[in-house]
């Protein structure tokens, strides 16, 4: 077979030669831009799954939780007793009792609730007749009762078994609070607070220049060693499996200081929806379940951290929001 290519001079080759050099580096970007849309692509439905994840926990926390309507009638039955005893007739009316609450959270408001009750009826209700008017209602992922009588501010005894401290405390325990407000002395309202769900957490603990902090596991995908990667002083950046991540230190981004960078040092890898950013701390502790407990009104600002917990030893610990840390790469 006669290569017809070889016949052609030098000035007629070039532009075949040009041709096929164009033709193949068109193909090159249609496949890469292929590959980049694969990878956006990826990116959708991983943001997608995410979303998808979320909505089945909040679908499996939703269907365990119990009406806060049965924590209602199981108390009015006795304190109905406990008025017929006294020859009081009290008349309860209640709103909101469609409202669902964590299993955990029913256990444990269900003595408190009685004992505030049970106090209206013993000393903020005369005979013979009273009213309590009850009113639950969702408040993002709070829930608030507020229950109103319609005589004098009622007083805690210091003979009951459970006092106003006491149903604080417990109360405070379940993340809520509690407050007693009076209107002129007629009409007594109780507002409690609480949360719709204990949600418990893995978290990830780690250092940073002695101080102890937590993370959530769910964005992580590995950690790694900073040991293992020699100049990530100076670029603040590393090259993990073909991927180039950048890298941000704890320290400076919480505590306005440097930690330094040795066998104990690590980078904690977070891919969030696609995005891989890396978290250098001092060291690793270990991992805990938990239940975050909220900063309430007076440091709601703090949006970096999820909120805090204490530990078995009484260590408090925040929990960073990593979303937040990497917010304006996402």
């Amino acid at each position: 077979m006669i290569n017809k290519t070889s016949e052609l001079s030098s000035s007629e080759l070039l532009p075949i030669c040009i041709e096929e050099v164009l033709d193949e580096y068109l193909n090159f970007l249609k496949r890469i831009q292929e590959i980049s849309e694969s990878i956006e692509e990826f990116s959708r439905n991983l943001k997608s799954l995410s979303r998808e994840i979320q909505h089945l926990e909040e679908y499996l926390i939703e269907i365990k939780m119990i009406p806060i309507g049965k924590l209602f009638e199981e108390v009015f039955h006795k304190v109905k007793e406990m008025a017929e005893e006294s020859g009081k007739v009290i008349e309860i009316e209640v709103k909101g009792a469609e409202i669902k609450i964590d299993p955990s959270i029913f256990e444990a408001l269900s003595q408190p609730f009685f004992y505030i009750l049970r106090n209206i009826v013993q000393q903020g209700i005369e005979k013979p007749a009273g009213y309590i008017k009850i009113n639950a209602k969702k408040k993002g992922r709070d829930i608030v009762i507020k229950i109103k009588n319609n005589l004098f501010p009622p007083e805690f005894s210091i003979s009951d078994e459970m006092d106003f401290l006491t149903v604080k405390k417990t109360i405070s325990k379940l993340r809520g609070t509690v407050e007693i407000f009076s209107e002129n002395d007629e009409e007594t309202t109780f507002t409690i607070k609480i949360p719709q769900s204990l949600d418990v957490s893995i978290l990830l603990i780690f250092r940073s220049l002695n101080l102890e902090f937590a993370v959530p596991i769910t964005h992580i995908e590995r950690i790694v060693s900073a040991e293992d990667f020699p100049n990530l002083k100076d670029e603040k950046m590393i090259n993990h499996r073909n991927r180039v991540i950048p890298v941000k230190y704890f320290s400076e981004i919480f505590l306005q200081q440097t930690d330094k960078i040795d066998e104990k040092s690590y980078i904690i890898i977070f891919n969030m929806f696609g995005t891989r950013k890396g978290l250098l701390v001092e060291d690793i502790l270990g991992y805990e379940e938990v239940v975050i407990q909220s900063f309430g009104k007076f440091l709601e600002g703090l949006n970096q951290y999820s909120g805090y917990y204490v530990s078995a030893e009484g260590i408090p610990r925040y929990v960073i929001n990593p979303l937040r840390i990497f917010e304006e790469g996402i």
